[in-house]
């Protein structure tokens, strides 16, 4: 087996991560070392580590502290007195306390340049040793912008929400979640999630919105099929429906030919609806609000991919586009849902900007989202 090895700096940071994960560590160190696995941490001070883990390192190492008790008590009583030299330290192997002088890895004049001159000691190591690199921790930023976002890697189908927030991983929805509901509270994020999902979809296929009476989305108005008064919205269900009907002869024929259904509206050109705040749709169509959401639920079935916000405490139409929405299994919770029961989190679980809980296939994840300037 691979030898594994742990390197902690400044083991503060468990200690503040909670109990659980202090129990952890103290189970690492002591079962650990029978098994290949080796750990090497660095702290502040003594009351860093719990005694129970601290037991548990067989060899310590004490650099000057002003505090001599510190430094007896970590690698106990010798015959020497540590001296205020840089790099000086007292080790303790077995039973055994001595001197030791610590070297830095490269020559350097200052913090910058010891900084630099490790950097290339590190590149070269890794360049004379090709093998596979040990995959990096993740961290997750505490403030995570669009561009940074991006820098992780996702497969080409997904339209990108955020980042897990256990393993950091890019993730977000398919044009096949659909319809795909965006619920949150007032100011909660809901219209960020539309931009950030309108910048990756512009360009592929055909998109309309149809913006909120606030007009948040009035910049992509050029890029997309805008829709703010009864007129478009019109027009907008007429091309709807034609769009239907051209995809249902398709599938009529392409299943005869022997065809699965799914590999069909899988190949279905992408055709993406954006409604800025479900109450306002509804307002917007008046008297004709039945039709279109008749025409609406029947699309989805044909590939058409939703993606709509409702507010928490607006959410109450009773027509067939809003029950639809109602039980959905994919969507984005920006904040607490209330008491309805839409998503899988407790009644009233508190989320706060930037968090998300992302739902897909009826399966919740917490996620980081980033902020759309």
């Amino acid at each position: 087996l691979h030898a594994i090895v742990i390197c902690i700096d400044n083991y503060d940071a468990i200690k503040e991560m909670g109990y659980e994960m202090e129990q952890y560590f103290t189970k690492l160190t002591r079962e650990g070392s029978s098994i290949g696995i080796y750990v090497i941490v660095t702290a502040s001070q003594m009351n860093a580590v719990r005694m129970a883990t601290m037991n548990n390192f067989k060899n310590k190492i004490a650099g000057f502290n002003y505090d001599v008790n510190e430094i007896k008590s970590l690698v106990g009583r010798g015959n020497y007195t540590l001296a205020d030299i840089r790099g000086r330290a007292m080790v303790k192997i077995g039973e055994q306390t001595n001197v030791l002088q610590l070297y830095a890895p490269v020559p350097f004049e200052n913090d910058v340049d010891y900084g630099n001159k490790l950097l290339e000691f590190v590149n070269e190591i890794k360049e004379s040793l090709p093998s596979e690199e040990a995959p990096h921790i993740p961290i997750l930023p505490e403030e995570l912008s669009e561009k940074i976002l991006y820098t992780y890697q996702a497969p080409s189908d997904v339209i990108s929400l955020g980042l897990t927030k256990t393993d950091v991983l890019r993730v977000g929805m398919k044009k096949q979640h659909s319809p795909f509901l965006v619920l949150g509270d007032n100011g909660s994020g809901k219209t960020n999630i539309l931009r950030l999902v309108l910048n990756q979809i512009m360009g592929n296929g055909t998109v309309y919105v149809i913006d909120s009476r606030s007009r948040k989305l009035n910049p992509y108005q050029k890029d997309t099929n805008y829709i703010v008064n009864l007129e478009q919205l019109e027009d907008f269900a007429n091309d709807l429906q034609e769009e239907v009907r051209a995809r249902e002869r398709t599938l009529n024929e392409l299943t005869e030919k022997g065809q699965s259904y799914e590999e069909i509206i899988h190949n279905f050109p992408p055709f993406y609806v954006v409604v800025d705040d479900i109450d306002d749709f509804c307002e917007l169509a008046g008297s004709d609000l039945n039709v279109v959401a008749t025409r609406i639920k029947k699309s989805v079935n044909y590939g058409i991919t939703y993606i709509v916000t409702a507010n928490v405490n607006k959410f109450k139409g009773q027509d067939e586009f809003t029950k639809l929405l109602k039980g959905v299994n994919n969507g984005i919770l920006l904040s607490s849902q209330g008491y309805l029961t839409i998503f899988p989190v407790k009644t009233l679980t508190s989320i706060q900007k930037p968090d998300a809980c992302l739902m897909l296939d009826g399966n919740g994840m917490d996620i980081r989202v980033p902020k759309v300037v």
